[in-house]
């Protein structure tokens, strides 16, 4: 099988190479037990954004973009995500940040799909109970990562 580079060649091969080994008997990939959370039907009856919706968030919220991502247990399945890098002055700052962000994250209880490698932080906001849609919920903790991020440099400053 042929894998293309080109963006519309790349997902038709994946999804070709997926269905192949699928078709030899791999089987999805389910999270450990008490790994991922109960879905919560507040959250599960939230409508995506549309397109114009979507758009008009990302006016107020710069540098954030939309991003489809898929995870082999999820496939055929792609996730919608809100996503932003921060770049940080050093591997230390970064990691802080994550630490300052953490019990937002959870008093929001919206938890996001992040990483660090070394000095930059990638956060990814989709909501999982909606079935990985860019949600209002999502808007509203990227607006929430922003002011942390001010409040957190400013601390840093101010020492």
């Amino acid at each position: 099988m042929e894998l293309r580079p080109e963006v519309d060649n790349w997902a038709r091969d994946m999804d070709s190479v997926a269905r192949e080994l699928i078709r030899y008997g791999l089987k999805d990939i389910e999270p450990a037990p008490g790994v991922a959370p109960a879905p919560s039907r507040k959250k599960a009856s939230l409508p995506g954004l549309t397109e114009d919706q979507l758009s008009q968030a990302l006016d107020d919220l710069p540098g954030w973009e939309p991003w489809e991502d898929a995870f082999a247990r999820e496939y055929p399945h792609a996730r919608q995500e809100l996503r932003k890098n921060y770049i940080f002055s050093s591997f230390q700052e970064a990691i802080e940040f994550m630490a300052y962000l953490a019990p937002r994250f959870s008093r929001l209880n919206h938890h996001p799909r992040w990483s660090n490698e070394w000095r930059i932080v990638q956060i990814r906001l989709t909501t999982w109970d909606a079935g990985n849609k860019i949600t209002d919920e999502d808007v509203q903790a990227a607006h929430e990562v922003e002011l942390a991020r001010k409040e957190f440099l400013a601390q840093r400053s101010s020492r």
